[in-house]
């Protein structure tokens, strides 16, 4: 049994996709496996897996969410001289 956890191979293909686009220097995708048997598309762990993961869709929008913790930052930053004042 795969160590979960387990990720439907569309996760994987939607990072690469994206990357074929969006060139970058590095990009998490998967692990390593030791173990070279090919398992087909959809293994006997498909009812396991999932088919969503924060990680990667955080890693593909990662500029609106630096550009909302920006606008949060400059917000909270408004709000605290506005009180002092």
């Amino acid at each position: 049994m795969p160590v979960p956890p387990i990720f439907q191979p569309e996760l994987p293909a939607r990072a690469i996709a994206y990357l074929a686009d969006h060139p970058r220097r590095n990009m998490w995708v998967g692990a390593p496996r030791s173990d070279d048997t090919d398992r087909g598309a959809r293994g006997s762990f498909n009812e396991k897996s999932h088919d969503k993961d924060p990680v990667l869709w955080m890693s593909l929008h990662r500029r609106e969410l630096v550009g909302g913790l920006a606008a949060a930052g400059a917000l909270c930053a408004a709000a605290l001289r506005v009180g002092r004042g």
